[in-house]
């Protein structure tokens, strides 16, 4: 009997560490996801920037297109 109590204490304790294992592999999955969704944020922040550059550098060089066009006519 007393070799079961032994047996019993020993898995609870195993379990009792594993318990803390799964707790610090979940905070870590957590703080991982806050990660990957900052780097979503700033990846889709970066498309709008380049869209929002595209646009801009487009309207420049259509004005110095004229500009250069009535110069030059």
């Amino acid at each position: 009997m007393e070799k079961v109590q032994e047996t019993v204490a020993v898995h609870s304790a195993e379990i009792d560490h594993m318990k803390k294992d799964i707790d610090h592999i979940m905070n870590k999955v957590d703080k991982m996801d806050t990660s990957i969704d900052e780097i979503k944020s700033t990846l889709d922040e970066f498309k709008g920037g380049k869209r929002v550059a595209m646009w801009f550098f487009s309207a420049v060089a259509t004005v110095v297109a004229f500009i250069v066009g009535k110069f030059f006519q």
